[in-house]
């Protein structure tokens, strides 16, 4: 079944031409509006599984409190679609952790990785076209530099928050992800990572160190909180 997006965009031209990629993409567009009070009303009739916005619409709510109100009230993901990426919009933006921001003009291919990492970190979508990579807890995809790249499981060393985003860390390499680190601990193994802090996610196969307050993977000392540190002894095994 198609996945259902609603669009908000003020500007004709770029709304038609976004509409048309989206269903050409296989998307099913639930409904085109250029300003927050319809696009509130629709999706109370009609909950769509995500929604595209632009930041600068008409009416007296932008795009940016739009996204608070859905963020609280439908709590579906969001990605903003804009040409503004000034230092204050992004500042603004960032506190709301949306599932992504794309600038304009966009290419199809960036519209489609952008939602299919929405829906997939959102637990209400497909990432891959493969139904059996999808139902493993094996391997992950994530967006970079426009492309979906596969992650092991067994690769991922720890994952870390930053505010409404998370970093994902592999031994050469880490990945920015518009997701908390609450929707990154859900997509995981639990039987393989554990919360450390309420700030990291460890994999256990990668704890080389246990110390009194922290723990050591590679060269990297992370550290544990005493409300999680028993949590942690009890999933290791002691000789």
């Amino acid at each position: 079944m198609a996945k259902r997006v609603i669009v908000v965009e003020d500007e004709p031209l770029i709304a038609d031409d976004l509409a048309q990629t989206l269903k050409t993409l296989g998307y099913e567009v639930l409904k085109v509006l250029d300003n927050a009070d319809d696009c509130v009303a629709e999706m109370r009739k009609n909950k769509p599984d995500i929604a595209l916005l632009d930041i600068n619409i008409k009416g007296a709510i932008d795009g940016i409190m739009l996204a608070d109100i859905i963020k609280k009230e439908f709590e579906i993901p969001f990605i903003f679609i804009t040409s503004y990426t000034d230092d204050d919009t992004l500042d603004k933006v960032k506190k709301l952790g949306p599932s992504g921001f794309i600038v304009k003009p966009f290419e199809d291919s960036e519209i489609r990785g952008t939602i299919e990492i929405a829906l997939y970190n959102n637990n209400i979508g497909e990432v891959a076209a493969n139904p059996k990579s999808q139902a493993s807890h094996e391997n992950l995809f994530v967006k970079s530099n426009g492309k979906l790249v596969k992650l092991s499981q067994n690769d991922i060393q720890w994952a870390e928050a930053y505010d409404n985003y998370c970093y994902v860390n592999l031994a050469e390499k880490r990945f920015l992800l518009p997701s908390t680190l609450k929707s990154i601990e859900s997509r995981l193994d639990p039987n393989a990572f554990v919360r450390i802090h309420r700030s990291y996610l460890v994999n256990l196969s990668h704890i080389s160190v246990i110390g009194e307050s922290y723990v050591e993977i590679g060269e990297k000392q992370l550290p544990v909180s005493k409300r999680h540190k028993s949590d942690l002894i009890n999933r290791i095994s002691l000789l």
